[in-house]
């Protein structure tokens, strides 16, 4: 019996969307107030980690310098008063990895392949949805002549719901009968299992509101975002699948929150100086 180990390369399974809402989550509002206040000076109040707090001011500063808007160290002249909280946290999560490991038989010679499949979440999400047409695809490279293919009893497919309904039409595109007794060309016997990773994520938290010197409230967020994450243990197939997680985290969200903040000052500006439109 030869082993041999074979890492392949797969396309993540379609998370985006999922790891998206992972990566950022909250709320904001712009309530666009009827209030015929013109914000022109604007007291700033963050509080929390404090660099995170000078990242926001930081990128308030920017969006602001283009809408004439003054930003006031104290709160007694200021038009509009932005109360923000900021914090930063690491909290722990873990992925899930798919690994197939694939006994093929041929003329009386056993091969033994691992691969790595999808990587995403949840961590005992459904790995193996894309893995049939591959799995059919490779064989027939490595038998270019088999026509018949016996699936082995004993193989474990139960870490997956759809492998076991796949892979028949699979093979058969591949252009392989299956046969259930008998001699087969070959035997094909597979095993699919979850393996964990633990993964550290940096976490930003945020509050901000925005309130007119009328006491209308003109903006307000809240959420949290990802803003990185690495990996605090590795699969041993194929730990460089692990070694960039960029996909886990979204954009800075504190550069949005400035954008936004800034153009519903803008808004509000717009309708002070047209209060009858």
């Amino acid at each position: 019996m030869k082993e041999v180990a074979a890492v392949t390369t797969v396309l993540l399974f379609s998370v985006a969307s999922a790891l998206g809402a992972r990566a950022q989550s909250g709320q904001f509002s712009g309530t666009g107030s009827s209030s015929t206040t013109t914000v022109r000076k604007l007291f700033l109040n963050v509080t929390g980690d404090p660099k995170l707090a000078h990242r926001l001011l930081s990128f308030l500063d920017l969006e602001l310098e283009d809408t004439g808007i003054q930003l006031m160290n104290t709160e007694g002249n200021a038009d509009a008063e932005v109360d923000a909280e900021v914090h930063a946290q690491i909290e722990t999560q873990n992925l899930g990895i798919g690994v197939m490991k694939l006994w093929s038989t041929a003329n009386g010679k056993t091969e033994i392949t691992s691969s790595c499949e999808s990587l995403g979440t949840p961590e005992d999400g459904e790995f193996f949805a894309s893995s049939t047409d591959g799995l059919a695809i490779q064989l027939r490279k490595k038998y270019p002549n088999a026509k018949t293919v016996k699936l082995d009893t004993a193989s474990d497919t139960t870490a997956s719901k759809v492998f076991s309904y796949q892979i028949p039409s699979a093979l058969k595109a591949s252009a392989f009968t299956i046969v259930e007794s008998g001699t087969a060309d070959v035997t094909l016997r597979v095993d699919l299992t979850r393996e964990k990773v633990s993964v550290e994520e940096n976490i930003i938290k945020f509050k901000v509101s925005a309130n007119l010197r009328d006491g209308s409230q003109l903006f307000t967020s809240d959420g949290t975002s990802v803003i990185s994450a690495k990996a605090s243990s590795t699969p041993q197939l194929c730990p460089a699948r692990v070694s960039d997680l960029d996909w886990l985290s979204g954009p800075d969200p504190l550069f949005q929150l400035a954008e936004r903040l800034a153009k519903q000052l803008r808004i509000n500006n717009r309708k002070a100086a047209r209060p009858n439109e």
